[in-house]
């Protein structure tokens, strides 16, 4: 009966000729669809939408009554539209074989007010189900987002208060937050006004609610947002910015932000009092230890103490400014509002932290403990409050939709807060989050049934079997509720995993909560069967990944509890999985796994890990590329001899000093390594090379006598982000007023530049290589396997490539050592080390190269402590005697180095300021005089 209703309703709706009869049964058409998904499904199958589509796209209009009549039917048909598409994703691939969004949205300027609601409402849900439909991975823009639609959605935006323009602009954060999933999406809202006039709104907020001061003019910012709009503006600029610095620093540097917190009179009065004149509502003070002996330092109410004179706030105030800011904010906001914004300030520090040009001036470093500080007492406690709450809100059948998001993304937002730092991680954990995220896993463990169909007595519509995109339903895609639950899934993983990160004791309190099963459980490929949801989709396994590569970190955890829980076949399986991000997150938890004290790598071995790895390792893309060499070097590590001739055939000798020699352009005399002079200035006026890659040609900048201070180059080490200068970072550097044009020029140069990239991912794979050689030669046989190693390859080959990787940069316009990337130097000098700890035979080919002798030599005086003792070592082990026999010998190659000057570079260590420095360096001297 139901079915024969809804096919009349369609039919008459075609038949009809006048626009009264349109709307009327436009009406019983609306009616009868919203909230019934088989009706919805009969009416698509019998051609619903091209009907819709042709009366929204009518613009004849005879006199105004027809005009009205036509408008008020033109949103009607949209509403359909719209409720059709909030469906489910079945209903995306009719509406999409029409165009229906891409129809709607050129036509949107020039309609009513109620009509442009419409049409928004449509488009955002259309988006909310193409993105929700399928659990592998994310699905490609719809295109709804481009530089004509933001043009379009910048004046929503700017709207005056009314209902209409309210519903709009949370409609258009809602679509940006949406569709922003996607990396392109991003680029354009970025390179459009979008950003800026989100950031605009959340200023104007503050101003009317948080009671902030302005710096600019007040008359040029939109009109402020409507509460309940407030977390949906801050989800589409923490979308918007995420996963870029480039886009963070966009935000932080928008006008309107700027204005905020741009400049100050420091001794007029606290920085955070810029931020309400309500003292209930400031940030509370923290007590600053002393800065030699702690890992924070003083809150924001110290910025500027030194200064006697307004300025403006360079780099590292002005984020911190805005961390105080987004701060203020989630303290007064309550719910998904608080949500949204530690979620934005979690983005924003991240972000910085990545980013990280800033040079390691005693400054800087101040303001960077400052904001970590800060962050740990007043952030962190928040976001596990979050977690704790959500676990008391009411169940999934019962809650709002507030409730839902907040259950939905606390454990993500505490993920995204503390995943890069250890202080952070230990303020979580000291704030019960542990306990609080175990509970989430293992709540949403329990078992989801599969949305039931109702019954139909028939398959198909009779007479309506059209093959055409338009009438032809898609595939059903996850329920609301399975959705809801494997996204609070994947984000309680990731909590686990950043908890997991750093610290044994934490997982062991994770053991101890019993989730290891569950975290197994979410290993497993989704599955609807038997009306029961079984299984994951492939965010969830993607966060199990990366929780068991935290948790394995543990020997003694790797060697009982993993094992038991048998975490080793999964994972096997998820190396094969046909998306790059699973095979990626699988193979890095396989690196822990292969280890020779592992129980699961003789498993591993005997189901074809090596053959997999040794696969990856040869093809794909470069992070799977580099991933896979890092688990196979793990694998060969202590292993038996037969093993590691294997594993050196399956990759090949050759192939591995290809790759480990790199792309050495002579050119420019082996630049790859990335670590080069800071030949122009960023924003701070500081000598920086992050815009322009190491090897390009770059201008002179213009300086002053004090900035050519030779006891102040900073040198900047590309691959490891690492920024240092020569007078052991001392901080008189002269720095000239704060440019963010170069600071903006300068992230996404560094972010966007190809070639700069393309060199990052090839000195990854050459660190890998390196250190695949260095195990290969590691104990036992160490001297039998470099002589293997040598029949396989040209000792001076093997040779050449260790110099070139450890000299230090040449062709510099000054005459101060630069070096190259630290991550290469240590590489190649354990290498280094590992041939000098090999027999008699072995030191003396080693001493032989003069040439590598002598680049070892600046690096006794390299400014990163590793770099120093591993020279240091290579030392210990050349002057090291193995019997008597070897004392003639040794001393030979004791006179050798000392004619290089190794010796008096050694015995200026002797007072390093690093202690592991110093007693090697006293290992090294007393066997210099006992020989």
């Amino acid at each position: 009966m139901a079915q024969d209703a809804i096919l009349n309703l369609v039919a008459s709706l075609h038949r009809a000729t006048t626009t009264r009869e349109q709307g009327d049964a436009l009406h019983w058409i609306k009616n009868s669809l919203v909230g019934h998904i088989q009706r919805k499904e009969l009416a698509v199958r019998a051609g619903l939408i091209p009907i819709l589509l042709t009366l929204i796209d009518t613009d004849h209009y005879p006199d105004d009554a027809q005009l009205r009549q036509t408008e008020q039917n033109q949103v009607q048909a949209t509403v359909i539209l719209s409720s059709l598409a909030a469906g489910g994703h079945q209903f995306v691939s009719p509406l999409l074989a029409t165009d229906a969004h891409l129809a709607l949205l050129s036509s949107i300027a020039r309609q009513t007010a109620s009509s442009i609601t419409a049409r928004l409402q449509f488009l955002r849900n259309l988006v909310a189900s193409w993105k929700n439909g399928t659990p592998q991975g994310t699905p490609q823009a719809l295109g709804i987002v481009c530089l004509e639609s933001c043009t379009l959605f910048d004046g929503l935006l700017k709207q005056a208060h009314s209902a209409q323009s309210d519903k709009q602009v949370q409609l258009v954060c809602e679509i940006i937050a949406l569709e922003a999933e996607h990396n392109d999406v991003k680029v354009v809202l970025a390179n459009s006004n979008i950003l800026d006039t989100l950031a605009a709104l959340l200023v104007s907020y503050s101003l009317t609610s948080i009671h902030s001061r302005y710096q600019g003019d007040i008359s040029e910012l939109p009109p402020p947002p409507h509460a309940s709009n407030l977390p949906k503006i801050i989800t589409a600029i923490r979308t918007v910015v995420h996963g870029s610095a480039y886009r963070a620093y966009r935000f932080a540097y928008s006008q309107w932000v700027k204005d905020l917190c741009v400049s100050f009179s420091s001794g007029e009065e606290d920085i955070r009092l810029l931020f309400s004149r309500d003292p209930a509502a400031l940030l509370p003070q923290i007590s600053t230890p002393a800065q030699k002996t702690v890992s924070f330092s003083t809150t924001i109410n110290t910025y500027g103490s030194s200064h006697s004179h307004e300025q403006h706030l360079g780099d590292a105030e002005h984020v911190n400014a805005i961390i105080g800011w987004l701060l203020v904010f989630a303290r007064k906001l309550r719910g998904s509002s608080r949500l949204a914004a530690l979620h934005l300030l979690a983005v924003i520090a991240g972000s910085v932290e990545e980013a990280a040009d800033a040079t390691l001036t005693t400054l800087n470093v101040q303001k960077t403990r400052e904001r970590e500080r800060q962050l740990a007492f007043l952030a962190v406690p928040l976001a596990a409050r979050l977690v704790q709450d959500s676990l008391d809100l009411k169940p999934d059948s019962e809650q709002q939709p507030e409730d839902r998001i907040v259950k939905e993304q606390a454990c993500e937002v505490l993920h995204d807060l503390i995943k890069n730092s250890k202080d952070l991680q230990l303020a979580a954990a000291d704030g019960g989050a542990i306990k609080s995220v175990c509970s989430t896993l293992r709540k949403s463990f329990q078992s989801i049934s599969a949305a039931k169909r109702v019954w139909t007595p028939h398959k198909t519509i009779p007479g309506h079997n059209s093959k055409e995109g338009a009438c032809m339903l898609g595939e059903p895609g996850l329920s609301a509720e399975v959705i809801h639950t494997m996204r609070r899934r994947a984000g309680a993983l990731h909590a686990l995993a950043s908890l997991a990160d750093k610290e044994d004791s934490h997982r062991k309190l994770i053991v101890d909560a019993n989730v290891i099963s569950y975290l197994i459980e979410g290993l497993k490929p989704l599955n609807q069967s038997g009306g029961q949801v079984e299984g994951n989709t492939t965010d969830v396994m993607v966060a199990a990944c990366r929780a068991a590569q935290n948790m394995s970190r543990s020997v003694a955890i790797l060697r009982t509890t993993l094992i038991d829980a048998g975490i080793a076949k999964p994972i096997l399986v998820l190396l094969e999985h046909p998306l790059l991000e699973m095979k990626i997150a699988a193979t890095d938890a396989c690196t822990n796994l292969v280890l020779n004290f592992s129980p699961m790598r003789d498993t591993l071995l005997a189901l074809g890990v090596a053959q997999t790895l040794c696969r990856h390792t040869k093809s794909g893309p470069p992070a799977l590329r580099r991933s896979s060499l890092w688990a196979f070097k793990h694998l060969i590590l202590q292993a038996t001899a037969e093993f590691k001739y294997q594993a050196l055939e399956q990759l090949g000798a050759s192939w591995i000093l290809q790759v480990a020699r790199g792309d050495q352009d002579e050119s420019y005399n082996g630049l790859q390594g990335g670590g080069v002079a800071l030949s122009s200035a960023n924003a701070a006026g500081e000598q920086i090379d992050l815009l322009n890659p190491a090897g390009m040609d770059v201008d002179d900048p213009e300086t002053t006598e004090e900035d050519g201070d030779e006891d102040g180059e900073l040198l900047y080490d590309e691959s490891s982000k690492t920024h240092y200068q020569a007078s052991s970072m001392r901080s008189t550097l002269h720095t000239p007023a704060f440019n963010i044009k170069k600071q903006l020029a300068t992230i996404m140069n560094a972010e966007q530049n190809a070639a700069l990239q393309a060199r990052r991912d090839d000195i990854a794979m050459q660190e890998q290589a390196l250190d695949f050689l260095r195990n290969f030669i590691c104990p036992p046989d160490g001297a039998t396997m470099i002589d293997h190693i040598f029949t396989k390859l040209k000792p001076q080959d093997l040779f050449d490539v260790l110099l070139v990787k450890i000299s230090t940069v040449p062709g510099s316009r000054t005459s101060r050592t630069i070096y190259r990337s630290i991550e290469l130097i240590l590489a190649a000098s354990h290498l280094v080390l590992h041939l000098a700890n090999g027999n008699t035979k072995h030191k003396e080919m080693l001493m032989s190269q003069q040439p590598l002798l002598e680049a070892l030599l600046p690096h006794f005086s390299h400014p990163n402590p590793h770099v120093r003792v591993t020279a240091v070592w290579i030392v210990n082990s050349l002057t090291w005697t193995d019997n008597r026999d070897d004392q003639t010998a040794a001393r030979k190659r004791a006179m050798i180095l000392r004619t290089v000057g190794i010796e008096s570079a050694v015995r200026n260590l002797s007072n390093d300021l690093d202690l592991d420095v110093r007693e090697r360096a006293k290992v090294a001297i007393r066997q210099f005089d006992e020989l």
